[in-house]
């Protein structure tokens, strides 16, 4: 750092602003010091860095499923979040198991982590666990809320996503609907719960009781094969609570050769980037993936600065895409 201070002609202290980014620099002074910087090959030690400022510059972040569009979708946008931040995401994929997301965010800590951002695998199993790492570091939960007090919870409002897309639905003259959820989750649950306060109301008609399983793609393929669509007992619509489901129901329709959305209209949740290129293209409720890592990223900044502070539970408002899958191609 002194050959680099030496020869921008600069103190020693300009050139540690500058390279850490702890305080603002001239412009023209900053880029004369990385210049120099690149020239004598310096690179800041990150890790007596850490040991001052007593943090890391990293982030945890654990995952169910890193091959989860969703979930991947969000690990990307946390890392762009924190990147504009000086910081870098450490994942850990749980792949599907309470005890892999356990052993993977126990070593995150042995990291020294200076948050953990988590999707919990599941609502009872991931209790524990969150109540542990909550007391060694700052933990936001996304999507799933396993109930511990003091947490940070940063989701979706998805009754209001099932509320919109019924609302959608029923301008379009589709009221006959029968609901496609996995269950487990705490989102499915949420979905299934507005689906039936909806059709209590009488702004939609459940020709059906709601389908509740697992398997993605497989699912909706094996609902689409088996529903009676059209008269006075079919549905006119299935409403999916996740887009790989819609996807799968596509595809069952279509090996009966029945028109979407002629025939019946199919929605799906999530917006993941196939619901787009979809045949013919999903409607679907977005979920503002963007948003929740910028206020993820604000509520660890938050805790940074202020040292803590009470919890909060945000969950932020859904829109829906209109795509072919109910109103055509026109």
């Amino acid at each position: 750092m002194r050959d680099v201070a030496e020869r921008a002609g600069v103190s020693i202290a300009t050139v540690s602003r500058v390279l850490s980014g702890s305080r603002p620099v001239r412009p023209d002074i900053a880029e004369r010091v990385r210049e120099v910087s690149e020239e004598l090959g310096y690179r800041r030690n990150l890790l007596a860095s850490s040991l001052r400022r007593q943090r890391t510059g990293t982030v945890g972040v654990v995952v169910p499923n890193a091959g989860d569009l969703r979930h991947a979708r969000l690990v990307q946008a946390l890392s762009q979040e924190l990147h504009q931040r000086g910081d870098t995401v450490l994942m850990a994929h749980a792949q599907g198991s309470p005890e892999i997301e356990e052993e993977s965010a126990l070593r995150l800590l042995d990291r020294s982590v200076d948050g953990l951002v988590i999707v919990p695998c599941d609502v009872l199993r991931s209790r524990g666990l969150v109540a542990t790492i909550s007391r060694h570091v700052h933990v936001v939960q996304v999507e799933n809320d396993v109930g511990v007090s003091g947490v940070d919870l940063i989701a979706v409002d998805e009754g209001a996503g099932v509320r919109l897309m019924l609302a959608h639905l029923a301008e379009i003259g589709r009221r006959r609907t029968l609901l496609v959820v996995e269950e487990g989750p705490e989102a499915g649950s949420a979905r299934l719960e507005a689906y039936r306060q909806a059709a209590e109301a009488g702004r939609t008609t459940a020709v059906d009781e709601p389908v509740l399983g697992s398997g993605g793609m497989a699912l909706g393929r094996e609902v689409a094969e088996r529903v009676t669509v059209g008269g006075d007992r079919g549905v006119d619509a299935i409403v999916c609570g996740d887009d790989l489901v819609a996807l799968g129901a596509l595809d069952g329709l279509r090996a009966r050769s029945l028109a979407v959305p002629g025939d019946v209209a199919v929605t799906g949740f999530d917006d993941v980037g196939l619901a787009e290129v979809a045949s013919p293209s999903l409607t679907t409720v977005h979920r503002p993936l963007a948003e929740i890592a910028a206020a993820a990223v604000e509520r660890l900044e938050h805790a940074r600065a202020a040292g803590g502070g009470p919890a909060v539970v945000w969950r932020l408002p859904p829109t829906i895409v209109v795509r072919e899958s109910t109103v055509g191609p026109d």
